[in-house]
């Protein structure tokens, strides 16, 4: 079993949290398997400190970028192997997501896509005004067969 798991949401939706979840059942479920857990913020933390600016912001993306190409590259090599590449972030942008979606689907990769639609407090100290247009965005933008978590 091979798995692209595409978590979208606005600034304190629960992304993170939503795809340790997601890791936490495919290794109950897959005990040998690997995963990657790819999230731009994950590039942006020193330590226990998350530190964003515009410049270490495209940084963290370039390098979230490629992992996502080294994570399909290790699945593509180890097709036998149970893999699942997990890539959280805010999501607005659809031709990354399809770009996406179309080389998992080129490697017969499961894929599912989710829209958490639920706040928490936001750790990043994002602007509630941030936070509402993101989530407005996401509203008009969305990715056909999406499951919505509220």
């Amino acid at each position: 079993m091979q798995k692209l798991i595409i978590v979208r949401g606005h600034s304190g939706s629960g992304k993170t949290t939503f795809a340790q979840q997601q890791i936490a059942q495919f290794e109950l479920s897959y005990p040998q398997s690997k995963y990657f857990h790819i999230e731009n913020d994950l590039f942006l933390m020193e330590g226990n400190n998350y530190v964003w600016s515009e410049s270490r912001f495209q940084e963290a993306k370039l390098k979230a970028r490629n992992a996502l190409k080294s994570a399909f590259k290790f699945c593509q090599k180890h097709t036998a192997l149970d893999c699942l590449i997990i890539v959280s972030n805010v999501g607005i942008n659809r031709n990354e997501i399809y770009r996406m979606i179309k080389q998992a689907e080129k490697q017969h990769i499961q894929v599912e896509i989710y829209r958490l639609k639920t706040f928490y407090n936001n750790i990043h100290q994002v602007s509630d005004e941030v936070v509402k247009s993101m989530f407005n965005r996401l509203n008009e933008l969305p990715i056909e067969g999406e499951m919505i978590i509220e």
